[in-house]
């Protein structure tokens, strides 16, 4: 399995307002959104393709656990991006996301999670995603939008990931997994000024080892499941950290309640499009669901 890059889009027009005739660079434009959207389009495809096989090579007999609510999600942390000219310290113009580009506020995004148990076997897909607007104050530079500037700022934050674990250990009231995940994340940011429009785009098909630990005490479950990745993508490098903890409550035979804690670190940075980019974002929330066995 591989990984795709991030993508940085520099400063452009957007694609429905390029004058007419079109110009070389109004196309080259439209073309870079196209190119973007095509591979965020093709990882998110394959994270679901691994999940359909999964299901389809080990439905017979599985019990699986359906569960939605809500997941209340904050992403933290700073994000830069080079100028044209090449001349910017990027480690000195950290935009950070919730002061400056007004992006730090929890949103409320729907979270969906399918899990399913065979003997030895355990398969899990589940993902959330969000779109944010926000304006603020540029502190630092950010590409070609200078300190000082008045902003307009949004962000689209989306997560599916699948993962299988094999038990390796069992007793009364615990159960241990070990195996592997693969995690699609997109996390994508723009601004914009009278200056211009700057944007900094990430999108990458991560797999990891993974662990899936659960305690188990009645109609009581309490699990924690970790995977992580250093890896050296075509743009970049970058580490990637999904973390999960859970409560969970069996209320009858065939219904449960639980409350979890997502915790996803996306720590890249790299080149791409000839302009350097640096992230350290954290996307943290709470989960409530309920759901059905069967």
């Amino acid at each position: 399995m591989g990984a795709t890059g991030a993508v940085v889009s520099v400063t452009r027009p957007p694609c429905i307002d390029v004058p007419i005739p079109f110009s070389p660079e109004s196309k080259l434009a439209c073309s870079g959104a196209l190119v973007d959207a095509r591979s965020a389009m093709k990882n998110l495809s394959s994270v679901l393709l691994f999940s359909a096989v999964f299901v389809a090579t080990a439905c017979k007999g599985m019990v699986y656990r359906a569960d939605a609510g809500p997941m209340l999600m904050v992403a933290k942390g700073p994000v830069a991006l080079q100028n044209a000219a090449g001349n910017l310290s990027l480690g000195q113009n950290q935009v950070d996301l919730h002061d400056e580009l007004g992006l730090g506020e929890a949103n409320v995004a729907p979270y969906l999670r399918l899990q399913g148990d065979k003997d030895m076997h355990r398969i899990r897909l589940h993902g959330f995603g969000y779109n944010q607007n926000g304006t603020g104050t540029l502190q630092h530079d950010f590409g070609g939008i200078v300190s000082g500037s008045q902003i307009t700022s949004s962000q689209q934050v989306y997560s599916v990931a699948a993962n299988y674990t094999y038990q390796v250990a069992r007793g009364n009231h615990y159960r241990l997994g070990l195996g592997a995940q693969l995690g699609y994340y997109e996390f994508d940011v723009k601004a914009r000024s009278t200056l211009g429009r700057e944007s900094v785009s990430t999108n990458v098909l991560v797999p990891m080892p993974y662990a899936d630990l659960e305690f188990l005490w009645g109609t009581l479950s309490i699990g924690a499941n970790a995977g992580f990745m250093s890896i050296d993508v075509r743009d970049g490098n970058g580490q990637y950290w999904d973390l999960e903890g859970y409560l969970r409550w069996q209320a009858t035979r065939k219904l449960d309640l639980m409350a979890g804690y997502r915790y996803i670190v996306l720590d890249t940075f790299g080149t791409a499009g000839a302009r350097d980019f640096d992230s350290d974002v954290d996307l943290q929330g709470l989960f409530f669901t309920a759901g059905v066995k069967f």
